[in-house]
């Protein structure tokens, strides 16, 4: 099993985007294995992020820019890639995909089922 210590800023906390703006989240991550080492792309398969949708209704709520990259530092694909110079994964998550208003969950598993990562799950909320 590998640990997820959580995600790094700005995905540390639930985020809100606004409009439709074709933006890229930096989601970083530190996995560790059971006696608390940093796992590396040298002991795993790249891990992979997984975003799932749900349909939200109500009131319009203030949006977030904050340390969301331009479109053009995007990744291509879901899968991370290891930062040797500071221990962590790293995938830059473009949003154009995600443009319904609703809840977005991301969470972050296996590259290749060998492994399961524990903790690793974090909200952004998308409105028009």
């Amino acid at each position: 099993m590998v640990t997820c210590q959580g995600f790094l800023p700005p995905l540390d906390k639930p985020l809100t985007l606004k409009g439709k703006g074709k933006r890229a989240i930096p989601v970083k991550i530190v996995l560790r294995d059971l006696w608390g080492d940093i796992m590396t792309d040298a002991h795993i398969m790249p891990p992979v992020v997984q975003v799932s949708y749900q349909p939200v209704s109500g009131a319009s709520i203030p949006g977030y820019e904050g340390e969301l990259l331009p479109p053009g530092l995007s990744d291509d694909g879901n899968i991370f890639r290891y930062n040797p110079a500071n221990e962590m994964w790293i995938i830059n998550l473009v949003t154009k995909q995600f443009t319904s208003s609703g809840t977005y969950t991301v969470t972050v598993i296996s590259g290749d089922n060998s492994y399961v990562i524990k903790g690793c799950s974090q909200k952004f909320t998308r409105n028009q």
